[in-house]
């Protein structure tokens, strides 16, 4: 396979979409914080605690995607999340070295078009305008959060929210790397891990798209012989 590597153009755009989601957000809370008041306190929290649910399965359907599905040579999303997920599974501190714009840019690129929702929702509902205004946030902080369950030594505060479970921790997220390597795939707090891991949520899901595409998963990882005998049990299946 052609090794990717993190390219200038690529540093670039990221910065295009760290900045372009900065700005979408800045004017949403502009908008939305007028309308939020003390007697919306009960609105805000449930706002923040579904829009914190929503954005750790999303992150884990993400994370499952791009470790299960397609390969680095796939355009735009191929060498950055693609390239950055498999590249962390054989060196998990690889993560630890990326700078800024690296470990945060993809997601705020990805990430844009949810402000932009809750900018359009806002009109209508504060209480949509919060939710995706707090999924956006949740959302591009991601991967500083999974950067920091990689590092020796987060900052303090960090350290803290990690053991308060408001934050993904280390102990937590090393059941995402011990063999076979696919449980435990939710980044941003992990709190909806035990739940999709119990329910076999992601493997089902595998069985679902490999019965209506005929696409193996984790295929870059199988051998040519291995690929055919699972292409031959296919067809005996159907």
């Amino acid at each position: 396979m052609k090794k990717h590597s993190y390219t200038q153009t690529q540093f670039l755009i990221e910065i295009a979409g760290l900045l372009a989601f900065a700005y979408a957000n800045i004017v949403l809370w502009v908008r939305l914080a007028p309308d939020l008041g003390s007697d919306d306190v009960w609105m805000i929290a449930g706002g923040v605690l579904v829009a914190g649910l929503s954005a750790d399965f999303l992150s884990g359907l993400v994370h499952w995607a791009g470790d299960t599905w397609g390969t680095e040579e796939w355009p735009v999303i191929g060498n950055s999340l693609i390239r950055t997920f498999r590249e962390h599974h054989t060196d998990q501190t690889a993560i630890t070295r990326h700078g800024f714009v690296e470990t945060n840019g993809a997601q705020a690129l990805t990430s844009l078009w949810i402000p932009m929702l809750a900018l359009w929702l806002e009109r209508y509902s504060s209480f949509w305008g919060l939710y995706f205004g707090m999924l956006a946030l949740f959302m591009a902080c991601t991967g500083q959060i999974h950067k920091w369950a990689h590092q020796e030594r987060a900052p303090l505060v960090v350290r803290w929210l990690q053991k308060a479970k408001l934050l993904l921790g280390a102990e937590h997220h090393q059941g995402h790397h011990t063999v076979p390597f696919t449980k435990s795939y939710c980044i941003t707090f992990g709190w909806m891990n035990r739940t999709l891991d119990g329910i076999r949520f992601f493997r089902a899901s595998e069985r679902v798209i490999t019965w209506m595409t005929g696409a193996e998963p984790r295929a870059y990882e199988m051998t040519p012989a291995a690929r055919e005998a699972a292409a031959r049990a296919r067809t005996q299946r159907a």
